[in-house]
């Protein structure tokens, strides 16, 4: 409430209308963690203005804004490049499992009605008075993500509530709320028709919890993962990986240890993720072979880099269902990355005529250096090179 850009959209708007802060960032705040850039969330704003005048107020203000969802009452604020999203209170009035008509409203308790959980539906107004309709405040304390009125009626408004109520259970609850998970279990052939962007979007951000374990473990048993990926999950391997990192995993890292025998066509048709990440899950499934094959440290550096190096150990030992050997975990740990000591223009310089026999040259020089142990002292590497180049 202090932070100069949120404040002076709050000023302009509380002007004409009322306006309150909402969900995460007053959920957050409880808790300690700071909402907006700096934090974890970002800041919303609920108001009784219409879409058009917020963004007559906010033109009168000379405040950037974007119609980002008109069509469902929001426009987003944009000061320092850090949006801000301002939403007309609204209600349902149909909704289809994955997208609703709304309709405005006045009435700051209908809108409450609407959200998926109690620890969403808190609000903040200007005066710093907290307006809970639905005992967020009492399920925060207590450590529990609990539906708005009927699990079932809710999620048949939006399936994706399914995977939002797994997310928001591992960061905030102790457990899953028995009547929201039995509705989710009930509803599970509804993440069928969801978008594959959407559902990815829920379970990369499932990967960083703290407790993600518990909630995948009881996903895994009551089916409803295989209507996230039809490969076979397996979330002991991936319980292993979480324990052993001791920090949020990556994307990557969540894929390849939950489902670890789906191929990469399979994890592109079930979420669509960045290339990156899929690029990661290969890297890291071919390190994973090369630790278990026991390839020597210093050649696995080599291959793969420190860092997932790194990865690939703590994921084989997962797989395994036991650590790698602390000798050669170390060794990957402690002893130098390698990096090619030449470029192709070294080998130019000497002799070796430009074209396909540089190539040749390059290949052949690299096994002897891999050979003789990585070498970086000048004169075995000018007498590797001498050989090389001898060779084409």
């Amino acid at each position: 409430m202090k932070e100069a850009a949120p404040s002076r959209i709050m000023y302009h708007l509380n002007r004409t209308g009322t306006s309150r802060y909402v969900g995460g960032c007053v959920r957050d705040s409880l808790l300690g963690f700071p909402p907006g850039h700096q934090g974890r969330t970002d800041i919303d704003i609920a108001t009784t203005l219409l879409p058009e005048d917020v963004m007559e107020v906010l033109s009168e203000a000379d405040i950037r804004h974007i119609p980002t969802g008109i069509e469902h009452g929001t426009i987003t604020a944009v000061i320092d490049r850090i949006p801000y999203e301002i939403t007309t209170l609204r209600a349902d009035v149909a909704t289809d499992g994955r997208r609703a008509v709304v309709a405005f409203t006045e009435d700051w308790e209908e809108d409450a009605g609407r959200r998926d959980f109690t620890i969403n539906a808190l609000y903040l107004s200007k005066d710093g008075t907290i307006h809970d309709y639905h005992g967020g405040q009492d399920d925060l304390t207590e450590g529990r993500v609990r539906f708005i009125g009927d699990a079932e009626a809710r999620i048949r408004e939006d399936y994706l509530r399914i995977l939002r109520f797994l997310r928001f259970s591992t960061r905030f609850a102790r457990d899953l709320d028995e009547d929201g998970w039995a509705a989710c279990v009930k509803l599970k052939d509804g993440i069928d028709h969801l978008s594959r962007e959407r559902i990815w979007n829920e379970i990369s951000r499932l990967f960083h919890a703290k407790r993600s374990p518990l909630a995948l473990r009881k996903a895994a048993k009551a089916s409803v993962l295989s209507h996230i990926c039809p490969s076979r999950a397996d979330p002991e391997i991936y319980d292993r990986l979480h324990e052993a990192i001791g920090h949020p995993m990556s994307s990557a890292e969540g894929l390849a240890s939950l489902w670890p025998e789906a191929a990469r066509e399979t994890f592109q048709t079930a979420f669509k993720p960045a290339n990156a990440t899929l690029d990661e899950v290969d890297i890291l499934r071919r390190t994973v072979k090369d630790v278990i094959e026991e390839i020597p440290p210093q050649f696995l550096l080599y291959r793969h880099g420190r860092e997932m190096s790194e990865k690939g150990c703590h994921l084989a030992g997962a797989m395994q269902a036991r650590p790698v050997d602390k000798d050669y975990f170390h060794e990957v740990m402690t002893l130098p990355v390698p990096h090619f000591p030449l470029k192709g223009a070294d080998f130019v310089a000497h002799g070796v005529p430009k074209g396909p026999k540089v190539g040749a040259a390059q290949q052949y020089f690299e096994k002897a250096w891999i050979a003789a142990g990585f070498p970086d002292d000048q004169e075995t590497i000018d007498h590797l090179m001498a050989a090389a180049a001898r060779s084409v």
